[in-house]
């Protein structure tokens, strides 16, 4: 099995009772390493979303602009959270 994030932020669902935007997004992004981290313990391959992969979900969604940046982001994040979880 391999997982590929395009939007690490957005693994979690939001609180609604939570008012603080700032609060709330840090919190996402924690439950969203978490999980990460809970993934690659488990054993599941986690990789960033290749170019051939946005193709493929442009493609059935029909969307069209490359999103290079996004997935060099989302790499660096995955390469930061693997090296701790090796750790």
């Amino acid at each position: 099995m391999c997982v590929k994030p395009s939007h690490l932020y957005r693994l979690t669902i939001k609180d609604p009772d939570t008012n603080d935007e700032s609060d709330n997004e840090d919190l996402l992004r924690a439950k969203a390493k978490e999980g990460i981290e809970m993934l690659i313990n488990a054993g599941v391959n986690v990789s960033e979303m290749t170019p051939t992969d946005w193709k493929y979900l442009y493609g059935i969604t029909e969307l069209v602009d490359p999103r290079q940046q996004l997935d060099d982001e989302i790499q660096k994040i995955l390469n930061h959270i693997k090296q701790e979880a090796i750790e």
